[in-house]
């Protein structure tokens, strides 16, 4: 299908989402181009997730939605829109798109979600596997190998490389790593029959690393200053006022040094002693001989 329009955008550092880049997902409803029952799968595909904050990643989200506002402008121009139709865009605002609350009501994603308050995402897909890519610790650049999904179980070496590629892929590609990707937004019109709108092609992933897994929680927002100062006075009246009393029971002891600030005991060394000299043995009289046979 000719399309009308197609921009390409690299997106700035930002964190990805939970994607599929490692297999392709399958998802249920209707595929973007061929009629199918909504309990049916659709084609397996490969996508990638962006969560982009609205502050610091507000240059990434100006440029995707300047592209994206422009497609749907052409399509309404070229009268290939229509009203009755859903409508389908790659950048959506997590403060207003829509999402269904686990009590069945509707909300917004970041009411289903509160890590995606004042955060935008973007969804890009492709059929064909996306290349990953990541910066070596010698800033060298180099593509993450091809996996081995199905290795050959009575082959022994392929199934040992399988494990290795996959365990690199884990290493370095999670929800939550930092990533740059490479995108070409396009439209698709009112003629297909599961919407129209504009979609976002996946064509590289770019891993700069650094990331935290999502769901896993940072010093700084488990532990506030108010909580450190807490943990200072426990310690203080737990460890080292334990300390302090050990110690006062030492206090009278010669033998026994406490520190004034940590209420550490330390035993003093002993002085060492020091022997006196033995006498030196006095010297045998000469005895004659004459002496010794006279007994």
């Amino acid at each position: 299908m000719e399309r009308l329009k197609e921009t390409f955008i690299k997106t700035g550092i930002a964190q990805l989402g939970y994607s599929h880049l490692y297999q392709p997902g399958v998802y249920k409803g209707k595929d973007d181009d061929k009629k199918k029952e909504d309990d049916k799968e659709t084609t397996p595909k490969y996508e990638a997730t962006m969560i982009l904050d609205k502050v610091e990643d507000a240059d990434t989200i100006a440029r995707l939605k300047s592209a994206q506002d422009e497609i749907v402008a052409m399509l309404k121009k070229a009268k290939k829109w229509s009203k009755e139709k859903a409508v389908y865009l790659p950048l959506v605002d997590c403060d207003e798109a829509e999402a269904t609350l686990e009590d069945g009501t509707i909300g917004t994603k970041a009411d289903k979600n509160p890590r995606l308050k004042g955060k935008c995402m973007l969804r890009a897909k492709t059929r064909n596997r996306a290349p990953v890519y990541y910066l070596g610790d010698d800033e060298v650049t180099r593509e993450l190998p091809t996996p081995i999904i199905n290795p050959d179980e009575s082959d022994e070496q392929e199934v040992e490389r399988s494990e290795e590629i996959a365990q690199q892929w884990r290493d370095k590609v999670f929800a939550g790593q930092n990533a740059i990707l490479s995108v070409t937004l396009y439209d698709f019109p009112t003629k297909l029959p599961s919407g129209q709108g504009v979609g976002a092609e996946l064509n590289s992933v770019y891993i700069v690393g650094g990331g935290t897994p999502l769901g896993t929680l940072r010093f700084e927002e488990m532990f506030t200053d108010e909580d450190i100062a807490d943990i200072a006075a426990w310690v203080r009246k737990n460890v080292r006022g334990a300390t302090l009393k050990a110690a006062a029971k030492h206090a009278d002891k010669e033998d026994v040094a406490v520190d004034d600030e940590t209420g550490e005991i330390e035993e003093k060394p002993h002085k060492r002693r020091v022997r006196k000299p033995e006498p030196e043995p006095e010297p045998e009289e000469d005895v004659d001989e004459d002496d010794i046979d006279a007994f």
